[in-house]
């Protein structure tokens, strides 16, 4: 008996194999059961030649980043962009004290006061070399330099809005609270100028360089440590009473270049002596006190939106520089009926952007996003599905071994059938990709100041274009 179910279950096995190989060929099962031949299957491509533009974008989100841009520069075909930090500071650990000293009747003075703000360089490794380092993400040009202030200011920098939410900041100085912050009364701390940077940093003083800048140890004294001894500096509530935080800026000479900078590395030190006098003693203590960026850290960016204007091309850069919007309506709208009345099945939807040249410091990667006719957004299915490697949006090349040709391509099938099935969409934009983002979500954050530029010559074999390939039954 076992042995008889066995050979039923491998001819049933048999005969479901065989009719599943035929339902594979032919395609499509119809409603009466039969079989329908491939030749009503119909396969065709919609080949869009898309409207191209560029938007000039004023406005990101810029605190919570995982790198603070700071610099100016001029970029002879996207403009001068300038970068500021505005952040809290607090200190490494509490209570914060001036001295530990609690001799009977010892008098402490301080002296000898020294304060610096040290911004480390972000090196990485030199293409092809293990002791060799340059700056990651620059942009400008390394012959330049740039003069950088850093200053103080009377407001308290809020991290949560009257509704309880988490504040949000924004590059031009505005938050979600829908104020623009004011910083109130400012006070230069210190700057330094004609600072230079170096194409290329050894292993020797990569560990350790970065941009020191000498602050006014009168104010520190004063203002921060002759007051520690008034009352408990006990927690980051307390310390914000003593000290507001820092907003540094910088101005170019010539070029100029911006570089983003990891503030968790960021210290602000305060080196003193305390000199301890008790009745037939004198000692003297070399102190330091350390402090970090922490709590609303954020960005502003100045864009003079300049140059951005040749004939047939259009223009992406982070940093809220600009984005290219494709103008997708004609494609929605002339499709989205038929294709839902005629079940089509969208086999394949991309669009090919050729770039203009490529070079070290241009834009590499490309993020794509959708906008609804109500102006919302719209984030592609395809990044979270496939993820961004296989949506693509890297430059490319037609002649790879020459690397002529650079194009980007994204691959966003599930998209588009989605869009045509809602007809909600009018409008996708690309947008520059964070060098840190790995993952497969849009991030609106921005910091990375790099740009591209894209051909948009309509008459050209570099053309771009929108191609939607689709099947569906026919009846003949």
């Amino acid at each position: 008996m076992r042995l008889l179910n066995i050979k039923n279950f491998k001819t049933i096995a048999a005969l479901g194999t065989m009719v599943f190989f035929m339902s594979c060929t032919s395609d499509v099962v119809t409603n009466t059961g039969g079989l329908i031949d491939n030749n009503n299957f119909y396969k065709d491509t919609i080949n869009v030649d898309p409207i191209l533009s560029t938007v000039e974008i004023d406005t990101v989100r810029t605190n919570l980043l995982s790198t603070y841009l700071l610099g100016e520069y001029i970029d002879p075909k996207l403009g001068t962009l300038k970068a500021s930090i505005v952040g809290q500071i607090v200190p490494e650990r509490y209570p914060l004290r001036r001295t530990l000293n609690d001799t009977l009747n010892a008098i402490t003075t301080t002296s000898d006061v020294a304060t610096v703000l040290e911004l480390p360089l972000p090196l990485v490794n030199k293409a092809g070399s293990t002791d060799e380092f340059e700056i990651a993400n620059l942009v400008g040009d390394v012959t330049s330099s740039i003069d950088i202030t850093v200053a103080t200011f009377t407001t308290y920098l809020e991290q949560v809005n009257a509704d309880a939410k988490p504040r949000i900041y924004y590059s031009d100085g505005t938050n979600n609270a829908g104020t623009k912050e004011s910083l109130g009364d400012e006070t230069v701390l210190g700057f330094k100028n004609d600072i230079a940077i170096k194409a290329t940093y050894t292993e020797a003083d990569s560990l350790l360089y970065s941009l020191n800048i000498n602050l006014d140890n009168d104010h520190f004294k004063t203002e921060l440590l002759d007051k520690l001894d008034e009352k408990t500096i006990a927690n980051d509530d307390d310390f914000k009473l003593l000290f507001k935080g820092l907003k540094i800026t910088a101005i170019k000479d010539g070029v100029g270049y911006a570089i983003p900078f990891d503030l968790s590395k960021a210290r602000l030190r305060i080196n003193y002596k305390n000199t301890i006098t008790a009745t037939d003693t004198v000692i003297e203590r070399d102190k330091e006190l350390t402090f970090k960026f922490q709590g609303a850290v954020y960005d502003l960016y100045d864009h003079d939106h300049a140059n951005s204007n040749e004939p047939n091309k259009v223009y992406v850069q982070g940093a809220g520089g600009y984005e290219t919007s494709i103008d997708i309506s004609t494609l929605i709208a002339d499709n989205s009926v038929v294709s839902q009345s005629e079940n089509w099945l969208i086999n394949l939807a991309k669009i090919k952007i050729y770039l203009d040249e490529i070079e070290e410091q241009n834009l590499q990667n490309f993020y794509l996003y959708g906008i609804k006719t109500d102006g919302s957004v719209k984030i592609i299915d395809d990044y979270i599905t496939l993820g961004v490697g296989s949506v693509n949006g890297i430059v490319a090349y037609e002649d790879v071994e020459d690397k002529k040709d650079p194009y980007i391509q994204f691959f966003i099938t599930d998209f588009i059938k989605k869009s045509l099935a809602k007809g909600d969409i009018v409008e996708l934009r690309v947008r520059a990709r964070e060098a840190s983002d790995a993952g497969s979500v849009i991030s609106y954050k921005s910091t990375t100041a790099k740009g591209a530029i894209l051909l948009n010559d309509v008459t050209s074999v570099k053309a771009p274009k929108l191609e939607v390939i689709y099947s569906k039954i026919v009846d003949y």
